[in-house]
């Protein structure tokens, strides 16, 4: 869970205590991949369970640990990447 919550931070560059497109997007950027705007939006569909556009800790969490999310994988590798 520190991994986790180190991970939330580090994408949610304003403090806001949520994660929001462009932010997302940058963290994805970071990893070498500009080019991923339409999975960033399919990520960001299926976490943002209250759909007011951005990704709370608990919505991060639990997209994290959802293992049958098609994005867990990208999201893994943004937590590889902002981890080290």
């Amino acid at each position: 869970m520190k991994e986790i919550r180190e991970t939330f931070s580090a994408i949610d560059v304003d403090s806001s205590g949520s994660i929001s497109l462009s932010e997302l997007c940058s963290a994805y950027k970071k990893l070498g991949q500009p080019d991923l705007d339409q999975e960033v939006d399919s990520i960001m569909k299926k976490i943002d369970f209250d759909e007011n556009g951005e990704i709370n800790y608990s919505e991060f969490v639990s997209g994290a640990l959802d293992r049958t999310l098609d994005c867990r994988d990208n999201l893994f590798k943004v937590f590889k990447y902002l981890d080290t």
